[in-house]
């Protein structure tokens, strides 16, 4: 499972813009990226308009109305002084995430055990993450599996929330883990350094912020933390 939360924005004529895939990124993967973009739009979810696959000096890209506003980061470094409030806010829009059921996208417990089957780890080590995985909570709900501040921007009509490709269904806990992981490897933007001050402090309010609102315990967050790190490519 890829986690690629840092995306570049071009313009592409008036009203259009482009979201740039990685280079090297496969185009079944982009394509997948749009078709569940797309699919969840039309759940109620607050994600980018899309007008279809576009290259751009040899790049994959997904053109898409124009997003005006700052990311999430962004707007947190102009307001230092709501940061409280921001972190409020982007738990709850997680937690609006996760109202939603999008019966299209694939399980992820599913998704997990294959990767888990082919983890470079001893056999026995392998087994007994296949085993935990099994008695790990299920789920229905829609799981974006790699939402953080650099996954969202802040336009004139709401937020707007990008990188949908490894969007499944679930138990949402576990993408609240996966959004905690992710911010303690985030290197924000170079452009967006002065995030790094508050990091991890943002982490940890987010954390606090979502248990409080879903009424489950810090030992079910860790539990998922552990299982799913070892999913993640590196360190």
């Amino acid at each position: 499972m890829s986690a690629t939360a840092v995306y570049e924005l071009v313009e592409a004529g008036e009203g259009i813009m482009i979201k740039l895939f990685p280079e090297g990124t496969a185009r079944e993967e982009a394509e997948r990226e749009i078709e569940v973009t797309s699919l969840v739009r039309r759940y109620g979810l607050e994600t980018p308009f899309v007008r279809g696959l576009a290259e751009h000096e040899g790049r994959l890209g997904m053109a898409i109305d124009k997003v005006y506003g700052p990311t999430f980061t962004r707007w947190m470094i102009e307001h230092p002084n709501w940061l409280r409030r921001l972190i409020e806010f982007f738990a709850h829009e997680h937690h609006e995430v996760h109202m939603h059921k999008v019966p299209e996208l694939p399980r992820l417990k599913g998704i997990l055990d294959d990767i888990l089957a082919g983890a470079e780890v001893t056999g026995e080590e392998r087994r007994a993450l296949r085993e935990r995985l099994k008695r790990m909570p299920d789920g229905d709900w829609l799981c974006h599996m790699n939402f953080v501040p650099d996954s969202m921007m802040i336009s004139i009509d709401g937020p707007v929330v990008f990188n949908w490709g490894n969007a499944v269904r679930g138990d949402y806990l576990a993408d609240v883990a996966m959004s905690s992981l992710l911010m303690e490897r985030w290197q924000p933007r170079q452009e967006e350094a002065e995030a790094d001050e508050f990091k991890d402090l943002f982490r940890r309010g987010y954390e606090f912020e979502y248990l409080k609102l879903c009424g489950r315990g810090q030992n079910e967050l860790e539990a998922w933390r552990e299982l799913l790190r070892h999913t993640l490519p590196g360190p």
